[in-house]
């Protein structure tokens, strides 16, 4: 008998389609398995202890069809690459929106509909397929039994930043709608068109970004800063843009209440404070969980304790990573004058002859060995140590030379 597995938890549900009642049915909770089992048959043969998880199987049916998902329960819609979605239906690509909290089909988020889908994916929209729809559960109804007349073509325009030295600009992309449906679709079509305004960060050396503002979406590159998500770039900034609470907030998720240009609380399942602080000519960011009953105070304006132990934490940190370099710095130091020291000895003994068997005694391979050999040294049974110090960097290499030589340092002390 053909089945279907279906499952649910870890952020990714299964969705069906059900032909037949042209119905989305999500698999994404305990209730609503049973729910599935009850229509469909099968069983469930997992779930968690805490019921967020689970795994089960209903009878295959040609009526019933997997379909393409999407986030939209996040700050960013997670929506799907169209270059990895597969027909649903015979000339139908299906991508349905799902909230992954609730476990629910949104009504309010468009179900999209790839027509007359084709691969390979060439970079032009145009050519990928015939017409894109965005529409809801009466027009997914419409479109299966081929109601066009019921559709009108729209061209919705989407804001993004090409590039880290591009002006903002526009693109319109046609697609067809239900008639009478909102166009409020255009977080869902970033996502879906995400390669094509995919955001061009170049070549040149980029700043390491401070969590600070990773938190908050936000890429940091030399001296501007750009809102990413699934890499398409919505804004760009100078840092006097973000320097007030009013400019930091309107970057900023719905989930942050922006305190001060350099303090934010962000709420994901638990209240945490962050705060960006210069200490002695460096930049350092610190975050720390807090109590409800803190969290209230601050939205309040009573934040004066927690920035106080966000700067302690901040220069503990500061002084724990300035520790980690000199560490570093120790290191590569004693590191450099090994490696000098090393090679005065190759060069000592640049005449002593070093064979197969000397690599295969340091615990080098044969194959390896022998492949090293016939592409560097083809038809030698033997090099010199002068010859082999070029390769120093290949670990093999520093290995046998070594084995061979540091022998000889211990005999001659």
């Amino acid at each position: 008998m053909k089945r279907i597995n279906l499952g649910w938890g870890g952020g990714a549900f299964d969705v069906l389609m059900d032909i037949r009642s042209r119905q989305l049915i999500a698999y994404s909770s305990e209730s609503a398995a049973a729910q599935v089992h009850e229509t469909y048959g099968g069983k469930s043969y997992y779930r968690s202890r805490s019921g967020m998880s689970g795994a089960g199987w209903i009878p295959g049916h040609m009526a019933l069809r997997s379909v393409a998902t999407y986030r939209v329960d996040s700050a960013y819609v997670e929506a799907p690459d169209l270059a990895n979605v597969s027909e649903t239906v015979p000339g139908l690509a299906i991508i349905a929106p799902i909230d992954y909290h609730g476990g629910n089909v949104p009504h309010e988020w468009p179900i999209a509909v790839v027509k007359g889908f084709r691969e390979p994916y060439d970079e032009s929209y145009q050519s990928s397929y015939d017409q894109l729809y965005l529409l809801d559960a009466y027009g997914l109804g419409a479109l299966l039994v081929g109601e066009e007349d019921q559709f009108e073509d729209v061209g919705v325009g989407v804001r993004y930043v090409p590039s880290v030295w591009a002006e903002a600009t526009e693109r319109v992309f046609p697609i067809r709608v239900r008639k009478g449906t909102h166009l409020g679709y255009r977080r869902a079509l970033v996502g879906l068109f995400n390669r094509e305004l995919a955001f061009n960060a170049g070549e040149g050396e980029q700043a390491e970004t401070n969590r600070f503002w990773m938190r908050l979406g936000i890429r940091q590159i030399g001296d501007r800063f750009f809102k990413i998500a699934q890499n398409v770039c919505r804004a760009r900034y100078t840092r006097e843009e973000l320097s007030t609470v009013e400019g930091l907030q309107a970057a900023s998720p719905q989930n942050v209440l922006v305190l001060t240009p350099t303090l934010y609380i962000q709420e994901s399942g638990a209240f945490e404070a962050v705060g960006l602080f210069q200490i002695d000519g460096e930049e350092v960011e610190f975050e720390e969980r807090l109590e409800t009953a803190e969290a209230v105070k601050a939205m309040v304006g009573d934040f004066a304790g927690i920035v106080a132990k966000l700067e302690a934490g901040a220069r503990e940190k500061l002084e724990q990573a300035r520790e980690a370099r000199r560490q570093q710095e120790q290191w590569a130091a004693e590191q450099a004058e090994r490696d000098a020291k090393f090679r005065e000895l190759c060069e000592q003994h640049a005449e002593l002859k070093v064979s197969v068997e000397d690599s295969l005694a340091a615990g080098n391979c044969r194959p390896g060995t022998e492949d090293f050999r016939n592409k560097f040294f083809p038809e030698r049974e033997s090099v010199k140590v002068g010859e082999l110090t070029r390769f120093l960097s290949v670990y093999g290499v520093r290995r046998v030379l070594e084995h061979k030589l540091l022998p000889l340092v211990e005999v001659t002390a």
